[in-house]
């Protein structure tokens, strides 16, 4: 009989015992994850779970039942000052479904507990979230009504929608965050043949700042190590951190210079690495990289 995947497609958040911003390099810290193994985005397999730092071990927090019903495709995971995570959920899959029924979802970090932020309008298939310092939650829109890829900030009290940006150079966005600045990074994949997603001018994938007063948006670095970008990751001092998603990448993680875009390898991905298809990334508090790895060595997923 074949196994059954006890981890499978994670996304991850941190949370360290301060407030992420202010953690200190020798903080304990707590590591999210979230398993989207889906079956036409629909499976009893949607689950939130925290991993010990330290000894790797994972606890079950939330999955649908007594503790909510919201979970169908949790894609990517944030968490808010107060320590509650948020959750997007691309719901069933576009373009097969391109019905708005994406979610924003908030997660009892202390009993596992679900409840709505916001549903359907601008979510079709939300596949990123990142948290504002002032609690705006930004979401990138990997499909968007209409076809149209776009960012939204959610008011995380009231759940209502505002598009920040949204049309070309989108194109196939996965992974967002914010730079120290104030300025959003959002990772484009490129080209995706599994759901028929060309991305002409830049195939191999790209990372784009995008102003959230203006939202006007600038392609930073596109091609040469990026291939399939999926995650990203800023670190305190503004270097940009992207994993790529691909097994024949050069580069499993690739550092870029936020000013110039020049691009550098931090991990080299070859036939003895443990990397396979990582992706997302996060730091933790004495600034070593976290990495979940969609198959990771045993092809079930890891971090």
């Amino acid at each position: 009989m074949r196994r059954k995947r006890i981890l499978f497609g994670l996304v991850m958040a941190l949370l360290a015992s301060a407030a992420p911003a202010k953690a200190a390099p020798d903080d304990p810290y707590l590591v999210y994850v979230a398993n989207r193994q889906v079956v036409k985005g629909n499976s009893q397999w949607p689950v939130i779970l925290r991993a010990d730092a330290t000894t790797g071990a994972l606890t079950e927090l939330s999955r649908n039942g007594r503790q909510g019903n919201l979970f169908v495709h949790p894609y990517d995971l944030a968490i808010e000052r107060s320590g509650s995570l948020i959750v997007a959920d691309m719901g069933e899959f576009a373009p097969a479904d391109p019905t708005p029924d994406g979610a924003i979802i908030r997660v009892n970090p202390r009993n596992g507990t679900q409840s709505l932020v916001s549903k359907g309008g601008a979510l079709v298939d939300p596949a990123a979230v990142a948290v504002a310092p002032d609690g705006g939650l930004y979401v990138v829109e990997n499909f968007g009504v209409g076809g149209v890829r776009s960012v939204i900030r959610i008011d995380p009290a009231t759940g209502a929608q505002t598009t920040i940006s949204m049309g070309e150079p989108l194109c196939n966005p996965f992974g967002i965050a914010f730079e120290p600045g104030g300025d959003l990074m959002v990772v484009d994949y490129g080209m995706l043949a599994l759901r028929n997603v060309d991305c002409p001018d830049r195939p191999a994938g790209a990372l784009l700042r995008i102003d959230r007063s203006t939202g006007q948006q600038t392609v930073l670095a596109s091609g040469n190590l990026l291939r399939s970008p999926f995650g990203v990751a800023v670190e305190r001092g503004g270097r940009i951190l992207v994993a790529n998603e691909s097994r024949t990448a050069s580069a499993a993680i690739v550092a870029v210079d936020p000013v110039t875009g020049e691009q550098s390898a931090v991990v080299r991905n070859t036939v003895s690495d443990l990397f396979r298809m990582p992706e997302r990334i996060a730091l933790a508090p004495d600034g070593r990289l976290l990495v979940t790895d969609f198959e990771l060595a045993d092809r079930f997923g890891g971090i």
